[in-house]
């Protein structure tokens, strides 16, 4: 019982809400992504959709360089970029570690190069600057109903991105 309090069920549908997005990017969060990953599986063949681990490279230095406020405007034009790519299918995981889901296409390295493109000519405003940013991504097929074992092989792919060089994707 709360005291003092009356409960409002709008009141908590919101607040239910705010705990499942990111505040900054109003992307769901990692608490999120099993549950709908299911929905997003839900009906098809193993192997038919891939999972995309993107991170920001040297996001520090943008930090460092031109303050906090500058990698937030950053983070939110690298998601409105995901959003054209992937729809609603995105997620922030963590500071600038995204995941996105898509179906399998023929099309994947095509589709890679366009988005790699797009972001790195892609120039976000900040007071006097216009700052520009590349990302690394690792790619893996979801061949079970959970993204665990995908998951972990995207993050093997995104570390070889990171090693190779960055700006690039390995699948």
């Amino acid at each position: 019982r709360i005291i003092g309090r009356s409960f409002n069920i709008d009141e908590d549908k919101n607040l239910q809400e705010e705990v499942r997005r990111d505040p900054l990017t109003k992307l769901l969060n990692k608490l999120e992504i099993q549950r709908e990953t299911d929905a997003f599986l839900e009906g098809t063949e193993d192997g038919t959709h891939v999972l995309f681990l993107i991170d920001i490279d040297n996001f520090k230095v943008i930090n460092d360089k031109y303050g906090h406020q500058s990698g937030d405007k950053v983070l939110i034009a690298l998601v409105n970029i995901l959003e054209k790519y992937f729809g609603e299918n995105v997620f922030r995981i963590g500071g600038e570690e995204f995941v996105a889901l898509a179906e399998d296409s023929l099309k994947l390295e095509e589709t890679l190069n366009s988005l790699l493109t797009s972001i790195s000519s892609d120039r976000v405003k900040y007071e006097n600057n216009l700052i520009s940013y590349t990302v690394s991504i690792g790619v893996s097929k979801i061949n079970d109903k959970h993204i665990r074992h995908a998951s972990l092989e995207a993050d093997n792919k995104l570390y070889l991105s990171k090693k190779n060089g960055k700006n690039q994707y390995n699948i």
